[in-house]
């Protein structure tokens, strides 16, 4: 049941991706964390028979949209397993820096010459013809039976990776298997060295300490996750307060005015009161409140109403428990950092 409801996500995910064909909001990024994070959920999704490996190197940044990276590595190994065809099989995934020259720049599509990550992903299935090739990256062409493909995955990857200012080679032959390589353009690495008349950084509080006096608001109109994400950071160490709907949390606002509340994360789709509504009046009522707004469909117009409202951040909904619980201790630690 998990793995279909990944599966549903990841091919909503493509559908909506292909046809946004949306600006991405690109931040610096460390790569290899993305691609371990995303290795970890392709190994619970493996068949039986089909073997992974990874080689990955450290202290390469970008400019990403992580979800996007992770679902481009998710694609291009999904297509691998699925050329085996039921047979076992080997995935290779390498991430590594070059340097390329103008002339490889220029083979790849018009990059720029300079410092590169290359994210590889490799298999030694049955590879592909020439005629094939040449079509793999066009949207919604298959070599797959009927209902086993949407010919999205590959059309995918390939707007994502021109979003983000790189380039997408492929080699194949009948046979000797496929081998797809991703590149992305590095940021420098250079830090400015801390100034030597800095006063030390004051001692932090401990962790566990520095929880219990964070107060997250969670708002979503699904009982059920209402309860698992206020158990979830309860045993974390932080002070919760859940409602099942937009206008039981505004209540509680105003009949507490004198409580502390350090997050508010609610859901955009509810009945009643949406996600927006709920940041319009908080913004009224507590204009200095951070206001974090969780939706399965994130668009532009959703993203650019909530920046208007003040929203701090939109956040896509997240796999899993492990995923949600991870997303909203970032968020925190921002939010205390802050």
């Amino acid at each position: 049941m998990q793995r279909a409801a990944i599966r549903a996500r990841q091919l909503v995910q493509q559908i909506l991706t292909f046809s946004r064909r949306q600006d991405l909001p690109l931040v610096r990024q460390p790569l290899t964390p993305l691609v371990e994070e995303g290795l970890r959920l392709l190994r619970s999704l493996l068949p039986a028979g089909v073997r992974l490996h990874a080689s990955l190197v450290d202290g390469l940044d970008v400019m990403a949209d992580a979800t996007q990276v992770q679902q481009v590595l998710m694609n291009l190994c999904t297509n691998a397993w699925q050329s085996f065809a039921g047979r076992g099989g080997e995935i290779a995934v390498s991430l590594r820096r070059r340097e390329l020259d103008a002339t490889e720049a220029e083979v790849l599509g018009g990059l720029a010459p300079g410092p590169f990550a290359c994210l590889s992903v490799a298999d030694d299935g049955p590879g592909m013809d020439a005629d094939t090739e040449r079509r793999i990256f066009e949207p919604f062409f298959t070599t797959k039976a009927p209902g086993e493909g949407t010919g999205l995955g590959l059309a995918v990857v390939h707007g994502i990776v021109q979003a983000h200012n790189g380039a997408i080679a492929v080699r194949s032959h009948p046979g000797a298997g496929t081998r797809f390589d991703v590149w992305l353009p590095l940021l420098s690495s250079a830090r400015p060295p801390p100034s030597p008349s800095s006063p030390p950084p004051a001692e932090q509080p401990a962790p566990a300490r520095q929880q219990q006096v964070v107060h997250v608001v969670y708002i979503d109109d699904y009982e059920a996750l209402v309860f698992l994400v206020g158990r979830l950071l309860r045993k974390e160490g932080y002070r919760v307060s859940t409602f099942d709907s937009g206008e039981a949390a505004l209540q509680w606002m105003r009949n507490h005015p004198q409580e502390t509340v350090d997050l508010v994360l609610t859901d955009q789709n509810m009945p009643g009161m949406s996600g927006l509504d709920v940041a319009r009046e908080l913004r009224l009522l507590r204009p200095a409140l951070r206001v974090v707004m969780i939706s399965g469909h994130v668009t532009d117009a959703l993203v650019s109403e909530a920046a208007e409202l003040g929203v701090f951040r939109v956040m896509g909904k997240q796999d899993s428990m492990d995923a949600l619980g991870s997303a909203i201790r970032s968020l925190i630690e921002e939010t205390r950092a802050a």
